[in-house]
């Protein structure tokens, strides 16, 4: 029920709310800045396949140059593999996670919104497993860019999570869960409402379009706690709570609460 309290709030206070990552950068001319790691960053679109073992070997090469001390080396490698069309994301995945920083964020900017859904989500689970509080963001925003696309098959990919995901991915799959409810009462009423009044049909539209925003709110914010929780709190994968740093020893449980002397 916070969540949506959280996203009511935001609604009247006129408050920021997750901004879009910017389509379309693929092409742009990138100007070097003081910060090479916040510059505008191209962005994967569809492009030719690169499925040949020899096209493999030439996106991991690029990937490992994102790394590169030259400047111009990391800047040429992510231009490159931004051309290659969508076909390069599978490869890109694994280095979400990347121990080289800078890998990491220019594989997280080249990645942008893939436009297959499945992809998509697969993309925002790496995301939310990076921990990083930026990836978290683009995740949930690429989940409710089209819910009706994501909902189901995140739903399920996150049916039996453990770790940080299942953590994480809490609150977001509450909100998907309220989007369904969102979506069921609109698809009903948008049926009957379509063919009498279309003006008031558009407007209805409009709002279920909005409220999907608002739920992408709750689902991060919600989310970004559960992540500060769970790294004050790291759970074991096969546990619903915190894992003790020390377990009691046997006797201790017949030790006195008041009076008594807490053994080492």
């Amino acid at each position: 029920m916070w969540h949506w309290l959280i996203s009511a709030a935001f609604f009247l206070a006129g408050a920021h709310a997750i901004v879009p990552p910017a389509d379309g950068l693929a092409g742009q001319e990138i100007v070097p800045t003081e910060s090479p790691k916040r510059e505008a960053r191209s962005v994967v679109t569809s492009g030719p396949a690169t499925s040949e073992p020899a096209d493999r070997e030439k996106i991991e090469q690029l990937i490992a140059q994102l790394g590169a001390r030259e400047f111009k080396a990391r800047e040429d490698a992510q231009r490159a593999l931004a051309g290659m069309g969508e076909s390069v994301l599978a490869h890109l995945l694994p280095h979400i996670t990347s121990k080289n920083e800078e890998v990491a964020a220019r594989v997280v900017s080249l990645l942008g919104t893939p436009r297959d859904p499945e992809l998509r989500v697969q993309v925002a689970i790496r995301l939310i497993e990076a921990a990083d509080p930026d990836g978290l963001e683009q995740s949930v925003h690429m989940l409710f860019k089209a819910p009706e696309e994501t909902c189901d098959i995140f739903m399920e990919a996150t049916r039996d999570a453990r770790g940080i995901l299942r953590v994480v991915g809490a609150p977001i799959r509450e909100q998907f869960e309220a989007w369904r409810r969102l979506d069921d009462v609109f698809q009903r009423t948008y049926a009957r409402l379509k063919d009498k009044d279309a003006e008031k049909a558009a407007a209805m539209r409009r709002s279920h379009t909005e409220s999907s925003m608002y739920c992408a709110e709750a689902a991060y914010w919600g989310a970004l706690e559960a992540l500060e929780d769970y790294n004050r709190h790291p759970l074991d994968t096969d546990q619903k709570h915190p894992t003790p740093r020390t377990k009691p020893n046997a006797d201790d449980q017949n030790t006195p609460r008041n009076g008594g002397t807490i053994r080492e």
